[in-house]
């Protein structure tokens, strides 16, 4: 099955006869420490198919094959004994969810999954796949919330900006940005309202073990030219001088009606 050269021999011998297309993705495509593997799946079986094993496995980075879910070498089914009528579908449906932590090997990995024929071993699916990329060091040690005053607002109504900031790491020095993404699709970055991508401070000392806030850091009146619409505020801190994030890229979003 020259369509499927990542795929072991022991499974590409068998001849496909599709009778159901499958669909499977990771969330994200490359994760930290701290973070939750997803995994989702769609299917569509015009043809029907029973009964029929579900395989799923994971080329880890080494290059070893393993199938779920004992994570073993030995080819098994994940699971077994399924049927699906004809015009069968399912819609992005969650299969797989992992918390991940440094145990696991960091580098890149390639998930498949496919349809078996129960009694004979065909293959009755595609055989789907996705990438992902681990990397085991930890995320951010600093961490931003955003939120506003109110969800919706007119002119003339108080706008208020609140932060909330935690560093469970070392002190650092860092840049803090603030922007909104305006209804035009354009940006605009606080506090010179223009779309000149400066930070709202300089060099902010983050001491190790901080807590901040929540506090109000913006407080303006809504004037007659702002534009109607939904609206979505950004914020992250950044190396000094630079738009490399030292934080999550925190966002909340209002509209102005």
């Amino acid at each position: 099955m020259e369509n499927y050269p990542d795929v072991p021999d022991s499974v590409t011998r068998y001849q496909v006869t599709r009778q159901v297309e499958l669909t499977y993705w990771v969330e994200k495509s490359e994760q930290v420490v701290g973070e939750t593997l997803r995994l989702y799946g769609s299917l569509y079986a015009p043809l029907g198919a029973s009964p029929v094993d579900l395989y799923a496995a994971v080329r880890i980075p080494d290059g070893t094959l393993l199938f779920f879910d004992s994570f073993s070498s030995e080819i098994q089914p994940w699971v077994s004994g399924l049927s699906f009528e004809p015009g069968a579908t399912i819609d992005d449906l969650l299969i797989f969810e992992l918390e991940l932590d440094d145990s696991l090997p960091g580098g890149n990995y390639q998930f498949y999954v496919a349809l078996l024929d129960s009694i004979t071993g065909e293959v009755r699916s595609n055989i789907a796949d996705d990438a992902w990329r681990f990397n085991p060091s930890t995320g951010p040690k600093i961490t931003v919330s955003l939120q506003t005053n109110e969800t919706t607002y007119q002119t003339g109504d108080t706008f208020d900006i609140i932060v909330a900031a935690q560093n469970s790491g070392e002190a650092k020095v860092v840049d803090f940005y603030l922007a909104a993404y305006l209804p035009n699709e354009a940006a605009l970055f606080f506090p010179s309202f223009t779309d000149s991508a400066d930070a709202f401070a300089f060099d902010v000392s983050i001491a190790a073990g901080l807590f901040f806030g929540p506090e109000r850091i913006v407080r303006v009146p809504i004037p007659e030219s702002a534009l109607v619409g939904d609206y979505i505020l950004f914020a992250a801190f950044t190396s000094p001088g630079t738009l490399g994030c030292e934080s999550n890229i925190a966002q909340t979003s209002f509209a102005l009606e």
